[in-house]
């Protein structure tokens, strides 16, 4: 199904969350709106006796079983004048009839906040936990926090399509100029929680208010100072920063059964490598090894010997969807790449002959875009301890990668991505 459809239907059904009853509440005929009223008195009328039923005097619970028999026989009605009566009659004594607490809006709005912030805290403890993509590490398979460069066309003009942009796909655009020679620095300006702004200092000046960190800004504002052709032009900021992809990890999987080769899976970098500078406490990568594995590259392919086998075999389709993709080079895909760096890493040197092995509680993680990861081949192995759950859903926001992750295939629209590095 085209995703433009399926984002219609999205927000066809979030309009009807939202507005459904309005809208089945003037669209129907008089009788079946009074019925409605009927039932939805009925429904207020059985709960607030089962929550006062140790409450209630003799004489409130005859009264409450009067109107609920009144209500009842309305239901029944063929003109909607006589049922509209009873509903009206009804609300107009609620007070007497079902008498609220003192402080009841009070009460209510605690027991909301106290359920809501119970099952929220369950889920993410025992089942599904919300994770932000920050960086690029596994693009395309999923993206983080980046910054489209766009035509000044492609810039809508009305505010409802920015805000159906934001809505659909975390789009906040920018069109401004820069000078031709500039110092660029950003600092924080006031925003909504959630969704950061920077202040744009050009030569000391505040030169505009762009969305995203400070660090988001000058990376992106750098980045368009650099595709200039010449540095005496004036220079055009024109595009979109895009919020990281949304996911919601699967604790639970990883109780029942042993992580996989292939799995997209998010882990806590505690105690992996005390030097090396994470930039966050969870990272998520694709689990390429598992204890006991010997692997290597060779020619953008990852090629793995498990426990206890004599000969070494390559990662395809057998083992996951996933490596078919990554060696594609299409789409945004490179394969997998060597770098320069210490003992017990893939790097340069890692053959058939000399791989790289791992031990009995050791895991080797790797990311899609991996020529510009820093993962196992930087840091080192992470342990079973560290490892939190499997990428499940992307959730938001509505692009190709939109639901049960690690599915899209290569965009076609990027076309042949050949490798940039050896």
């Amino acid at each position: 199904m085209p995703t433009t459809l399926w984002i219609v239907l999205f927000d066809l059904f979030l309009l009807y969350i939202l507005f459904g009853g309005i809208l089945r509440r003037h669209l129907c005929s008089k009788l079946a709106g009074v019925r409605m009223g009927l039932k939805e008195a009925l429904r207020a009328l059985a709960h607030y006796a089962k929550v006062n039923r140790d409450q209630l005097a003799p004489a409130q619970a005859g009264r409450i079983a009067e109107t609920a028999a009144a209500l009842t026989a309305a239901l029944t009605a063929k003109e909607s004048a006589a049922a509209k009566k009873v509903l009206l009659d009804t609300q107009n004594q609620w007070d007497s009839i079902a008498p609220p607490p003192k402080s009841a809006t009070a009460r209510e709005y605690m027991e909301v906040i106290v359920v809501a912030f119970s099952l929220a805290f369950a889920a993410r403890s025992l089942l599904l936990q919300p994770f932000k993509i920050p960086t690029g590490s596994m693009q395309p398979t999923l993206y983080g926090i980046h910054f489209t460069p766009l035509t000044p066309e492609q810039i809508p003009t009305s505010p409802l399509r920015k805000l159906l942009d934001f809505l659909h796909y975390s789009r906040r655009y920018v069109d401004i100029e820069l000078p031709s020679a500039y110092s660029v620095h950003a600092t924080p300006a006031p925003s909504f929680p959630f969704f950061p702004n920077s202040n744009l200092i050009l030569d000391g000046r505040i030169a505009a208010r762009l969305p995203g960190e400070p660090g988001d800004v000058i990376a992106y504002a750098e980045a368009a100072m650099d595709r200039t052709r010449s540095p005496q032009a004036a220079r055009r900021l024109t595009g979109a920063l895009e919020s990281g992809d949304h996911l919601f990890v699967d604790r639970t999987s990883f109780y029942f059964r042993e992580p996989r080769r292939g799995d997209i899976t998010v882990f806590m970098t505690d105690d992996i490598r005390p030097d090396y500078d994470f930039r966050g406490r969870f990272y998520i990568k694709r689990l390429a090894g598992l204890p006991g594995d010997e692997l290597y590259i060779k020619d953008r392919r990852l090629y793995i010997k498990p426990a206890g086998e004599t000969a070494f075999r390559l990662m395809d389709g057998s083992a996951s969807p996933a490596y078919p993709r990554l060696y594609s080079l299409t789409g945004g895909y490179r394969g997998y790449c060597h770098i320069d760096s210490a003992s017990r890493h893939l790097d340069s040197a890692c053959t058939a002959k000399d791989p790289v092995k791992l031990g009995p509680d050791e895991y080797f993680m790797l990311g899609d875009n991996s020529e510009r990861s820093a993962d196992s081949r930087v840091w080192g192995v992470v342990p079973r301890k560290n490892l939190v759950g499997r990428a499940a859903v992307c959730w938001w926001p509505l692009s190709r990668r939109w639901g049960l992750t690690d599915r899209a295939e290569p965009d076609p629209k990027i076309g042949p991505t050949p490798p940039t590095i050896p």
